[in-house]
């Protein structure tokens, strides 16, 4: 019964948002998540992502910035972080005829 109710698998995750006066860019290239991140993201659409880029206000420079030259943004080492909000992080996964049968065996 289980196996046929999905159609999609959602995770969702807060992390929480920098406040913009605490943080330094640093070069993340060659790194796990960085080669990760560069990986998933080429496998969407491209007018779907540009969309979804704008509406989350990241302008061109702060995309070519990560993805071109890998700069990313963590906490400053001057005082304790502060935080500003947080960002909902989301994957979804499709719910294939292979993944039901899994849970049907």
């Amino acid at each position: 019964m289980l196996a046929g109710t999905f159609n999609l698998v959602v995770a969702q995750r807060l992390v929480r948002r920098l406040h913009p006066k605490q943080k330094k860019q640093v070069s993340v290239v060659g790194t796990p998540a960085y080669l990760w991140a560069q990986q998933s993201l080429e496998h969407f659409d491209a007018d779907e992502l540009k969309k979804e880029v704008v509406s989350r206000g990241i302008t061109k420079e702060q995309w070519d910035a990560f993805m071109k030259d890998g700069l990313a943004y963590v906490p400053s080492d001057e005082e304790q972080p502060v935080y500003a909000g947080r960002v909902a992080l989301f994957e979804m996964m499709n719910y294939t005829d292979d993944i039901k049968n899994l849970i049907l065996q």
